[in-house]
């Protein structure tokens, strides 16, 4: 079992970019999702249902449809918040909170 930290909220879905999440080269290099767990920032444990690599262009719908913001406002929040990342490729993360 492998458990990742998430500097987000949880959510059933997430975006976020790949140095947001503790051990993300593990992380990203997991071929198989059966042992795969997220901790966010809340503290709310979930197993990893789905996760992929996609570049943030791409995800500008379920930025909309998930944060209400642009992609563009959504990298500038992570930006200004500290988050200095050298990739346009983010995580979407689909989950499921667990109880511990």
């Amino acid at each position: 079992m492998s458990d990742h930290f998430v500097n987000h909220r949880w959510s059933d879905e997430l975006i976020v970019p790949c140095c947001a999440l503790n051990h993300n080269i593990e992380f990203i290099t997991s071929k198989n999702t059966d042992d795969l767990y997220i901790i966010s920032r809340d503290e709310v444990k979930a197993k990893v249902i789905l996760w992929k690599e996609v570049h943030i262009c791409e995800l500008e719908k379920d930025i909309q449809r998930l944060y209400k913001i642009s992609a563009w406002d959504f990298v500038m929040r992570w930006y200004n918040g500290g988050t200095h990342f050298s990739s346009a490729y983010f995580i979407y993360i689909k989950s499921k909170k667990i109880d511990v």
